[in-house]
């Protein structure tokens, strides 16, 4: 629940409460039994009722993020997020590159070669879609460290081109 929402709702318990609970024995619907009894209920649910409302306008809860990284990454993702940032600063493989280059398909045939290359990329194997001098394999975690990256750009420029759903509150820099 949001502050603003938390704290209105606390401001309407502290006004409503007393009203309601003293309308009871104020007016009551037939005669108590014992009036001083209809009283004295009314005047603790209304003070139970108000303490309750001023505790939550003081102390309203944190807002919650929509969307919110892990405690930890693992090294593998700080690594994945590494070469992504590589791609784009060292090499100028930006969103607008990339765009002008190939489509979101390409990029995911790239990620598919680097993660399928230590099992070969003979005939019926997926293929590199670019020149072959721009294909560097290497061990198998730099290949799935590239394939990660791959994938992250394709999935930038699909959000780019308005064909994929931004998840939670991630800030986004359209180019």
């Amino acid at each position: 629940m949001k502050p603003k929402t938390t704290r209105w709702l606390a401001a309407v318990f502290i006004v409503v409460s007393p009203l309601y609970f003293f309308s009871f024995p104020a007016f009551p619907a037939r005669p108590p039994a014992d009036p001083v009894t209809s009283w004295v209920f009314a005047a603790v649910m209304s003070t139970l009722f108000v303490s309750f409302g001023v505790f939550m306008f003081r102390n309203p809860p944190a807002a919650t993020p929509r969307f919110a990284m892990p405690a930890q990454l693992t090294e593998a993702t700080i690594a994945a997020i590494a070469e992504r940032a590589r791609q784009i600063h060292v090499k100028g493989y930006t969103r607008q590159h990339d765009a002008d280059l190939s489509d979101s398909a390409e990029l995911a045939q790239a990620a598919a070669f680097y993660a399928m290359a230590d099992v070969g990329h003979e005939q019926g194997r997926v293929r590199w879609p670019w020149d072959e001098e721009d294909c560097k394999v290497k061990d198998r975690f730099a290949n799935y460290v590239r394939a990660a990256a791959l994938l992250i750009a394709a999935a930038d420029l699909e959000l780019a081109r308005g064909g994929g759903t931004q998840l939670g509150s991630a800030p986004r820099n359209v180019a």
